[in-house]
């Protein structure tokens, strides 16, 4: 793989998009995407030649990729199979990815120079025993046979076009991706990266998409995490001509989500995500509050609208009379005060000897304070 570009947490469906192409000789035996016979929760290509990958994914939530690191200087020959690394990430024991690349990264002295980028559900590193793990938080990133993000020309110019193709959404950004990846455009000679090989190696190797008899782009892959935790791989793969062989499309179901890192080394937390959205919060009961209650003539005033007046100045006029003993005047009720309630036996008598004046007996009881007796005559 000789070209990645990695956006992380800039499209608002899709948290995780990975853009690639896959660079080596023709004659190389290769299988294309799809799910390992050995492993049928895993979709990549293969490398029958080694057994290993440049680009795979697993629905336990595994994504990884591999470019080589080109220094002809250094080159170490007879190691390992730099995709064994893809394999055993993706495929192997699940080790959060921090981990992963520590372990085999750092102790990685008999494998030929390489880049890895693994994701996962605890974040996204990126790591190369040519240079340092590092954790890969929201942004644009792009590789090719140098460290992360050297300003190579095709780096910068395919970075620049997808980030301007991440306002599509769906299909045609993966499309917009794949036509990105095909370009076939080099670079001037004075912006060409000094690497150890010859000019002509040189201008061959600049460009996205490489077109030779012996040695080409292989495939474009696009690979797009969507925030239900639903993998999409798209690969297009190529013949020594550059022209187009077939298209494979395979969708995973994630047990576990793929985002980036904070920055400080924990997992980005989506909004929206059905994996890490918090529960609402439960409904608010309304506070009642409670008041001692007061006639409406007492809080307002005479006109019904609010009171701009202290309450006891302004509903001074309105203030009820005074209690105080209740007179045998009137019929009843009338002069006992407003709260005061006549026992039975203080309804005028009927044996009473004076025609025309009732005789009052027994007590009047208020409804609250003291007692008041009726005023006698």
């Amino acid at each position: 793989m000789c070209l990645v570009v990695l956006a992380l947490g800039l499209h608002a469906d899709y948290p995780v998009i990975l853009g690639a192409n896959r660079d080596e000789f023709h004659q190389r035996p290769t299988a294309s995407a799809c799910l390992w016979p050995d492993a049928p929760d895993v979709a990549g290509g293969r490398d029958l030649q080694q057994g290993g990958a440049w680009l795979a994914a697993s629905s336990r939530g595994a994504l990884a990729v591999v470019t080589n690191y080109r220094d002809p200087a250094n080159r170490v020959s007879g190691g390992p199979s730099r995709g064994q690394l893809v394999k055993d990430f993706v495929a192997g024991p699940p080790i959060p990815a921090e981990t992963f690349l520590r372990g085999s990264v750092m102790p990685a002295e008999g494998y030929d120079g390489f880049n890895l980028i693994a994701v996962d559900a605890s974040g996204a590193w990126y790591g190369s025993n040519r240079g340092t793990i590092r954790p890969l938080s929201e942004g644009l990133y792009g590789l090719s046979n140098h460290l992360l993000d050297t300003p190579w020309p095709k780096v910068l110019r395919v970075k620049a076009a997808v980030g301007a193709a991440l306002s599509r959404n769906g299909t045609d950004m993966v499309e917009g991706i794949l036509d990105i990846l095909g370009d076939r455009e080099g670079a001037p000679d004075d912006q060409l990266p000094s690497t150890g090989v010859s000019l002509e190696l040189e201008r061959l190797l600049a460009a996205p998409f490489i077109v030779s008899p012996e040695y080409g782009t292989r495939c474009s892959t696009v690979v797009t995490v969507d925030r239900q935790a639903r993998l999409k791989l798209v690969e297009r793969s190529f013949g020594a001509a550059g022209s187009a062989l077939e298209t494979r499309v395979i969708d995973l179901s994630l047990r576990a989500p793929l985002h980036p890192n904070r920055g400080d080394h924990g997992a980005l937390l989506c909004a929206g995500c059905p994996h890490h959205r918090k529960p609402a919060p439960p409904p608010r009961t309304p506070r009642v509050r409670r008041s001692r209650w007061r006639s409406p003539a007492r809080s307002r005033t005479p006109a019904g609208g609010r009171r701009s007046r202290p309450r006891r100045e302004a509903s001074a006029g309105l203030r009820r009379p005074r209690r105080g003993p209740a007179t045998l005047a009137g019929p009843p009720f009338a002069r006992y005060g407003r709260r005061a309630i006549p026992f039975r036996s203080q309804w005028p008598c009927p044996a009473s000897s004076t025609p025309g004046r009732e005789r009052w007996t027994g007590r009047v009881r208020p409804i609250r304070g003291p007692r008041v007796r009726p005023a006698r005559r």
